[in-house]
Protein backbone atom coordinates (compact mmCIF):
# COMPACT_ATOMS: atom_id res chain seq x y z
CA UNK A 1 0.00 0.00 0.00
CA UNK A 2 2.89 2.18 0.71
CA UNK A 3 4.54 1.67 -2.50
CA UNK A 4 1.10 2.37 -3.90
CA UNK A 5 0.26 5.52 -2.60
CA UNK A 6 3.79 6.78 -3.13
CA UNK A 7 3.63 5.77 -6.66
CA UNK A 8 0.16 7.35 -7.39
CA UNK A 9 1.35 10.66 -5.10
CA UNK A 10 4.39 10.54 -8.03
CA UNK A 11 2.07 10.47 -10.67
CA UNK A 12 -0.68 12.87 -9.61
CA UNK A 13 0.77 15.36 -7.64
CA UNK A 14 2.03 17.26 -10.48
CA UNK A 15 -1.28 17.45 -12.50
CA UNK A 16 -3.53 18.78 -9.17
CA UNK A 17 -0.70 21.72 -8.48
CA UNK A 18 -0.83 22.46 -12.82
CA UNK A 19 -4.53 22.58 -12.12
CA UNK A 20 -4.02 24.94 -8.67
CA UNK A 21 -1.38 27.06 -10.58
CA UNK A 22 -3.97 30.13 -11.00
CA UNK A 23 -6.32 29.72 -7.74
CA UNK A 24 -3.65 29.16 -5.54
CA UNK A 25 -5.39 27.31 -2.88
CA UNK A 26 -2.51 25.00 -1.93
CA UNK A 27 -0.98 27.99 -1.09
CA UNK A 28 -3.58 29.70 1.23
CA UNK A 29 -4.59 26.34 3.16
CA UNK A 30 -0.61 25.78 3.45
CA UNK A 31 -0.12 29.62 5.08
CA UNK A 32 -3.63 29.15 7.31
CA UNK A 33 -1.90 25.87 8.58
CA UNK A 34 1.47 27.18 8.32
CA UNK A 35 2.56 24.39 6.97
CA UNK A 36 6.19 25.84 5.39
CA UNK A 37 6.82 22.47 3.64
CA UNK A 38 3.57 22.17 2.00
CA UNK A 39 3.81 26.01 1.46
CA UNK A 40 7.17 25.57 -0.57
CA UNK A 41 6.31 22.78 -2.38
CA UNK A 42 3.17 24.31 -3.86
CA UNK A 43 5.56 27.60 -4.58
CA UNK A 44 8.30 25.11 -6.44
CA UNK A 45 5.64 23.79 -8.92
CA UNK A 46 4.14 26.98 -9.85
CA UNK A 47 1.14 28.13 -7.55
CA UNK A 48 0.22 31.68 -7.03
CA UNK A 49 1.33 33.64 -4.07
CA UNK A 50 -1.14 36.09 -4.79
CA UNK A 51 -4.42 34.45 -5.32
CA UNK A 52 -7.09 35.69 -2.70
CA UNK A 53 -9.29 33.61 -0.16
CA UNK A 54 -12.02 32.46 -2.42
CA UNK A 55 -16.12 33.18 -1.35
CA UNK A 56 -17.10 29.57 -0.83
CA UNK A 57 -14.33 28.91 1.79
CA UNK A 58 -15.16 29.30 5.74
CA UNK A 59 -12.26 30.80 8.05
CA UNK A 60 -9.82 27.62 8.59
CA UNK A 61 -9.31 28.68 12.49
CA UNK A 62 -13.09 29.35 13.33
CA UNK A 63 -13.41 26.59 16.02
CA UNK A 64 -9.60 25.70 16.68
CA UNK A 65 -8.71 29.11 17.75
CA UNK A 66 -8.64 31.26 20.70
CA UNK A 67 -12.77 32.43 21.41
CA UNK A 68 -11.08 36.10 21.19
CA UNK A 69 -9.47 35.71 18.29
CA UNK A 70 -12.42 33.72 15.96
CA UNK A 71 -13.72 35.01 13.39
CA UNK A 72 -17.05 34.92 12.60
CA UNK A 73 -16.97 35.88 9.07
CA UNK A 74 -15.63 34.74 5.77
CA UNK A 75 -12.14 35.71 5.09
CA UNK A 76 -12.95 36.52 1.25
CA UNK A 77 -10.65 39.23 -0.48
CA UNK A 78 -7.17 37.79 2.17
CA UNK A 79 -4.41 36.90 0.15
CA UNK A 80 -1.88 34.31 1.73
CA UNK A 81 0.52 37.15 2.52
CA UNK A 82 -2.75 38.88 5.11
CA UNK A 83 -3.42 35.44 6.88
CA UNK A 84 0.73 35.04 7.55
CA UNK A 85 0.23 38.75 8.99
CA UNK A 86 -2.86 37.50 11.32
CA UNK A 87 -1.30 34.87 12.56
CA UNK A 88 2.28 36.21 13.05
CA UNK A 89 4.11 33.73 10.87
CA UNK A 90 7.05 35.14 9.85
CA UNK A 91 9.01 32.29 8.08
CA UNK A 92 5.72 31.89 6.19
CA UNK A 93 5.93 35.53 5.30
CA UNK A 94 9.43 35.30 4.35
CA UNK A 95 9.07 32.45 1.88
CA UNK A 96 5.90 34.26 0.19
CA UNK A 97 7.60 37.45 -0.21
CA UNK A 98 10.65 35.70 -1.37
CA UNK A 99 8.76 33.89 -4.06
CA UNK A 100 7.09 37.79 -4.90
CA UNK A 101 4.25 38.02 -3.07
CA UNK A 102 2.40 41.88 -3.90
CA UNK A 103 2.88 43.49 -0.31
CA UNK A 104 -0.24 46.12 -1.74
CA UNK A 105 -3.00 44.16 -2.06
CA UNK A 106 -5.86 45.32 -0.39
CA UNK A 107 -8.35 42.50 1.86
CA UNK A 108 -12.39 43.46 2.32
CA UNK A 109 -12.33 43.96 5.85
CA UNK A 110 -9.85 44.14 8.94
CA UNK A 111 -11.94 41.85 11.55
CA UNK A 112 -9.40 42.93 14.34
CA UNK A 113 -10.53 46.32 13.86
CA UNK A 114 -13.88 45.61 14.26
CA UNK A 115 -13.69 44.15 17.64
CA UNK A 116 -15.58 45.69 20.58
CA UNK A 117 -12.90 47.06 21.85
CA UNK A 118 -11.65 49.02 19.28
CA UNK A 119 -15.30 49.79 18.30
CA UNK A 120 -15.69 50.89 21.79
CA UNK A 121 -13.38 53.71 21.09
CA UNK A 122 -15.34 55.41 18.57
CA UNK A 123 -12.58 54.64 16.32
CA UNK A 124 -13.43 55.21 12.34
CA UNK A 125 -10.77 53.24 10.97
CA UNK A 126 -12.95 50.14 9.90
CA UNK A 127 -14.29 52.46 7.59
CA UNK A 128 -11.22 54.23 6.23
CA UNK A 129 -8.08 51.01 7.21
CA UNK A 130 -5.65 50.74 4.00
CA UNK A 131 -5.62 46.85 4.69
CA UNK A 132 -2.21 45.78 3.43
CA UNK A 133 -0.36 43.03 4.70
CA UNK A 134 1.63 45.52 7.42
CA UNK A 135 -1.88 47.01 8.67
CA UNK A 136 -2.95 43.63 9.91
CA UNK A 137 1.00 42.84 11.34
CA UNK A 138 0.43 46.10 12.67
CA UNK A 139 -3.25 45.65 13.83
CA UNK A 140 -2.57 42.29 15.20
CA UNK A 141 0.52 43.41 16.99
CA UNK A 142 2.57 40.81 14.66
CA UNK A 143 6.11 43.88 14.50
CA UNK A 144 8.51 40.56 13.48
CA UNK A 145 6.26 39.82 10.59
CA UNK A 146 5.47 44.00 9.80
CA UNK A 147 9.81 44.44 9.66
CA UNK A 148 9.95 41.37 7.13
CA UNK A 149 7.29 43.03 4.90
CA UNK A 150 8.90 46.12 5.15
CA UNK A 151 12.60 44.63 4.59
CA UNK A 152 10.99 43.79 1.07
CA UNK A 153 9.84 47.10 -0.11
CA UNK A 154 5.93 46.85 1.66
CA UNK A 155 5.39 50.99 1.58
CA UNK A 156 5.21 52.44 4.82
CA UNK A 157 2.57 55.02 3.43
CA UNK A 158 -0.81 53.40 1.67
CA UNK A 159 -3.51 55.55 -0.12
CA UNK A 160 -6.15 53.11 0.94
CA UNK A 161 -10.02 53.37 -0.75
CA UNK A 162 -11.50 55.86 2.30
CA UNK A 163 -8.10 57.76 3.20
CA UNK A 164 -4.97 59.19 1.87
CA UNK A 165 -1.46 59.33 3.42
CA UNK A 166 -2.31 56.77 5.57
CA UNK A 167 0.78 55.62 7.52
CA UNK A 168 1.80 52.47 10.18
CA UNK A 169 2.55 54.98 12.42
CA UNK A 170 -1.23 55.94 12.58
CA UNK A 171 -2.03 52.31 12.88
CA UNK A 172 0.57 52.13 15.62
CA UNK A 173 -1.36 55.05 17.25
CA UNK A 174 -4.61 53.11 18.01
CA UNK A 175 -2.80 50.06 19.21
CA UNK A 176 -4.60 50.13 23.25
CA UNK A 177 -2.15 49.70 26.01
CA UNK A 178 1.24 49.89 23.98
CA UNK A 179 3.38 47.29 25.61
CA UNK A 180 7.29 47.66 24.72
CA UNK A 181 7.33 45.75 22.04
CA UNK A 182 4.98 48.45 20.10
CA UNK A 183 7.26 51.19 21.51
CA UNK A 184 10.20 49.13 20.22
CA UNK A 185 8.54 49.05 16.91
CA UNK A 186 7.93 52.53 16.76
CA UNK A 187 11.63 53.26 17.17
CA UNK A 188 12.41 50.93 14.58
CA UNK A 189 10.34 52.16 11.66
CA UNK A 190 11.01 55.46 12.44
CA UNK A 191 15.16 55.24 12.48
CA UNK A 192 15.36 52.20 9.59
CA UNK A 193 12.31 53.07 7.64
CA UNK A 194 12.23 57.03 8.30
CA UNK A 195 8.73 57.59 8.63
CA UNK A 196 7.32 60.67 8.56
CA UNK A 197 6.81 61.56 11.77
CA UNK A 198 4.45 65.12 10.77
CA UNK A 199 2.45 63.11 7.86
CA UNK A 200 -0.92 64.79 7.75
CA UNK A 201 -3.38 62.22 6.11
CA UNK A 202 -6.89 63.14 4.69
CA UNK A 203 -8.22 63.56 7.88
CA UNK A 204 -6.18 66.43 8.53
CA UNK A 205 -4.22 64.03 11.67
CA UNK A 206 -0.74 63.18 11.95
CA UNK A 207 0.54 60.39 14.00
CA UNK A 208 1.78 62.56 16.69
CA UNK A 209 -2.10 64.12 17.21
CA UNK A 210 -3.65 60.59 16.94
CA UNK A 211 -1.44 59.15 19.69
CA UNK A 212 -1.93 62.50 21.73
CA UNK A 213 -6.07 62.39 21.44
CA UNK A 214 -5.68 58.24 22.53
CA UNK A 215 -3.97 59.20 25.37
CA UNK A 216 -1.12 56.86 24.40
CA UNK A 217 1.40 59.16 26.02
CA UNK A 218 4.55 56.85 25.43
CA UNK A 219 4.06 56.76 21.86
CA UNK A 220 3.56 60.70 21.06
CA UNK A 221 6.86 60.91 23.60
CA UNK A 222 8.67 58.42 21.66
CA UNK A 223 7.85 60.41 18.27
CA UNK A 224 8.37 63.93 19.64
CA UNK A 225 11.65 62.33 21.12
CA UNK A 226 12.95 61.15 17.87
CA UNK A 227 12.10 64.27 15.63
CA UNK A 228 13.47 66.57 18.08
CA UNK A 229 16.87 64.29 18.08
CA UNK A 230 16.89 64.39 13.80
CA UNK A 231 16.46 68.07 14.09
CA UNK A 232 17.66 69.72 16.81
CA UNK A 233 16.88 73.23 15.37
CA UNK A 234 13.34 72.72 16.18
CA UNK A 235 13.92 71.44 19.84
CA UNK A 236 13.02 74.43 21.51
CA UNK A 237 9.48 75.45 19.71
CA UNK A 238 8.65 71.99 19.84
CA UNK A 239 6.85 72.28 22.98
CA UNK A 240 4.56 74.64 21.81
CA UNK A 241 4.27 73.15 18.69
CA UNK A 242 3.10 69.56 20.12
CA UNK A 243 0.41 71.35 21.92
CA UNK A 244 -0.49 73.20 18.79
CA UNK A 245 -0.31 70.09 16.66
CA UNK A 246 -3.09 68.77 18.87
CA UNK A 247 -5.70 71.45 19.09
CA UNK A 248 -5.31 72.23 15.21
CA UNK A 249 -6.55 68.98 14.57
CA UNK A 250 -9.83 69.53 16.32
CA UNK A 251 -8.32 67.31 19.37
CA UNK A 252 -8.77 69.34 22.46
CA UNK A 253 -10.01 66.72 24.82
CA UNK A 254 -8.25 67.34 28.46
CA UNK A 255 -6.81 64.05 27.56
CA UNK A 256 -5.55 64.87 24.50
CA UNK A 257 -3.79 68.36 26.38
CA UNK A 258 -2.48 66.58 29.49
CA UNK A 259 -0.72 64.19 27.34
CA UNK A 260 0.52 67.72 25.13
CA UNK A 261 1.48 69.40 27.66
CA UNK A 262 3.56 66.68 29.30
CA UNK A 263 5.00 66.05 25.86
CA UNK A 264 5.74 69.68 25.47
CA UNK A 265 7.59 69.45 28.69
CA UNK A 266 9.80 66.73 27.78
CA UNK A 267 10.93 67.60 24.49
CA UNK A 268 11.45 71.22 24.97
CA UNK A 269 13.64 70.31 28.29
CA UNK A 270 15.36 67.09 26.31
Amino acid sequence: MSRTATYHRALFEPILYARDATRGLSVLWAAARGDQAALRKAIRHGVTVNAKWPRKWRSPWKTTCHPKWRFDEKLKGYTALHVAAVFGRTDAAAILLSAGASTDELASVCWRCNLKETDALHDVTPRTATRTPLHFAVCYTNYDVAKELLRHGARIEVDGPHIRHWSALHDLSRIRLPSHATIDFADWIMNKCHADLELVNSRNKTPLATASNRGYCRISESSSQDLARSRPFVRRSRGIKVVKTVTATGMASARAMRCALHLSFRVSTG
